[in-house]
């Protein structure tokens, strides 16, 4: 039974991948805009930042920032 019902979920899957890859490949398609420096700071900035605020949030800074 449990062939059967992966079978299916496969089948699903596999329609909603060929339905996204026609899509992709017409010719008005538009994709995303690339990652920009700033997008990339930003990215590696994120969890520093989250980091130290939990940090000084449970108080465990010794510098006092």
């Amino acid at each position: 039974m449990k062939e059967n019902d992966q079978s299916d979920y496969e089948k699903k899957l596999n329609m909603i991948i060929e339905e996204r890859l026609t899509k992709m490949e017409s010719p008005d398609y538009k994709f995303a805009a690339r990652f920009s420096r700033r997008d990339y700071l930003i990215t590696a900035a994120d969890p520093i930042w989250q980091h130290r605020t939990i940090r000084c949030q449970n108080g465990e800074h010794k510098h006092g920032y």
